[in-house]
């Protein structure tokens, strides 16, 4: 875990969050196109693989009902002493989601391209949405320089993670 996240932190501080909080001030704009996040205040939403929290952040300060998690205990111990007023959960999306109640958003930023099993994540996330609720996530395309990194061990083309998306049970899907 710390070698993984070394690779994008050093201090662990205020100064990197603010910096990637910027990064995700685009994905939330981008997203805002396709769903109307601006009027989605006090919606309950899970973000999945959050790291240290730059976009829970965004979405707490936006007045959304947050919980934020990771598959690394030590990132989320990071996070947590960051961001006090964010609840931090460990989670491993591919054995279940072990967070009460359901959400209106689940959100995953570049994480399903390193799970050995995305259809048991995605099968466990439709469980955890409200009827009509919405999950989005992002992953990279093939490319050499994803194909190198060892830990990216499903990258796929968009229409993969379609059909996936429609056998756990999805619907509406679309690609942006």
């Amino acid at each position: 875990d710390k070698r993984y996240f070394h690779r994008f932190f050093n201090r662990y501080d205020q100064s990197e969050l603010d910096r990637y909080s910027n990064w995700f001030w685009g994905w939330f704009n981008f997203i805002n196109k396709f769903v109307p996040l601006k009027d989605s205040q006090g919606k309950k939403v899970l973000e999945i693989g959050s790291s240290i929290g730059a976009f829970a952040k965004i979405l707490k300060e936006k007045n959304f009902n947050i919980i934020a998690s990771d598959i690394s205990s030590y990132i989320v111990g990071k996070a947590s002493r960051l961001q006090k007023n964010i609840p931090f959960k460990v989670i491993n999306v591919e054995k279940g989601i072990k967070v009460d109640g359901l959400f209106d958003y689940i959100f995953c930023f570049d994480v399903v391209e390193h799970l050995k099993n995305p259809e048991g994540a995605f099968e466990n996330i439709i469980k955890k949405l409200k009827k009509g609720g919405t999950y989005i996530f992002s992953t990279p395309f093939p490319s050499e320089e994803y194909l190198s990194d060892p830990t990216h061990i499903n990258v796929h083309e968009p229409d993969w993670w379609i059909a996936l998306g429609k056998k756990a049970g999805f619907s509406n899907l679309q690609f942006s």
